[in-house]
């Protein structure tokens, strides 16, 4: 194992894309077929990801894929010619569906504990991708211990769909390129969005922030959306940029909420904290304005002022 690890580690660095290639895979099959090296080979492949990168400016092109099968894991040979952009685009987007395949967890939270997962999930995964270049990523229920994301650059829609996030979650100074889907998310520890920028829709709606909510100087350029959501934890938005619709709708706040010296645009929305009617208009000076009604109003949908 030893002499195939180092083997393709080696492939890594090589000039030719499908070398490189042919490493990740080789290093996919060592991390499946030996579950106690599974999170050190998961940092080698974070490690490469964390690589600096320029992305192609016209993106992805689709006829300069290299091919190489899953089975090869050493051997693979290919003219050095430099590492060309697209090329080196396609190796990083296998990086990435690598950790996406094996942090995909279908069952859900309540029956993880008896319910054995699938052969493929790696259980227990750290993952650290500080400063990384992500293309289009698609954690869509994924579920890792603690995640690194800081000052990571997303290009191309974000999906954290219904990921469960068991130990701090570092999104701190992220940019977020296109839309960023957080809706079903789980945050069982610390979670930090301090500094990140949001430049097309953010959505959280039925996102469960069990410990700390941090959202300090966040920058929301298009709508941000946290319907539903629950805040168990202290929650900070404070001076946060609201500069479309902010929707809060029956979202549930038990331990209260900061808006310090947030700006947003004039646009209404609707807190529901613990059967409780909240109403809350952000106005013209970016001011939180709130009346609490000690009758509940009705939760199927928001009144006229919505």
């Amino acid at each position: 194992m030893t002499d195939l690890y180092t083997k393709a580690v080696e492939q890594l660095g090589h000039e030719a894309a499908a070398v490189r290639l042919a490493g990740l895979y080789a290093l996919e099959r060592l991390a499946q077929d030996n579950p106690g090296h599974r999170q050190t080979i998961v940092n080698v492949i974070c490690a490469y990801l964390r690589m600096p990168f320029n992305p192609p400016p016209d993106g992805p092109r689709q006829d300069l894929t290299p091919a190489v099968p899953r089975a090869a894991i050493a051997g693979a040979s290919a003219p050095a010619s430099g590492r060309d952009s697209h090329e080196e685009l396609q190796v990083r987007l296998t990086a990435q569906r690598i950790l996406e395949e094996h942090l995909h967890d279908d069952r859900p939270p309540a029956d993880r504990t008896a319910e054995l997962a699938g052969p493929r999930f790696w259980e227990g995964m750290r993952i650290d991708l500080t400063g990384a270049t992500l293309t289009t990523p698609n954690f869509r229920n994924c579920h890792v211990t603690e995640a690194n994301f800081h000052r990571v650059a997303f290009t191309g829609d974000a999906t954290f769909h219904g990921a469960t996030f068991a130990g701090n979650a570092d999104f701190n100074g992220a940019t977020f390129t296109r839309d960023a889907d957080f809706n079903g998310a789980t945050f069982a520890r610390n979670t930090g969005f301090n500094r990140a920028t949001f430049t097309r829709d953010a959505r959280f709606n039925g996102a469960a922030f069990t410990s700390g909510a941090y959202f300090h100087m966040t920058t929301f350029d298009k709508t941000a959306w946290f319907d539903k959501a629950t805040f168990n934890g202290k929650t900070r938005f404070n001076r946060v940029t609201f500069t479309d619709v902010a929707g809060f709708y029956m979202a549930a706040f038990p331990q209260g909420v900061e808006f310090f010296d947030a700006t947003a645009a004039p646009v209404n929305g609707h807190v529901w904290p613990d059967g409780w009617r909240l109403e809350v208009t952000f106005d013209g000076k970016g001011y939180l304005v709130a009346d609490a009604v000690d009758e509940p109003g009705p939760v199927d949908a928001p009144d006229e002022k919505g």
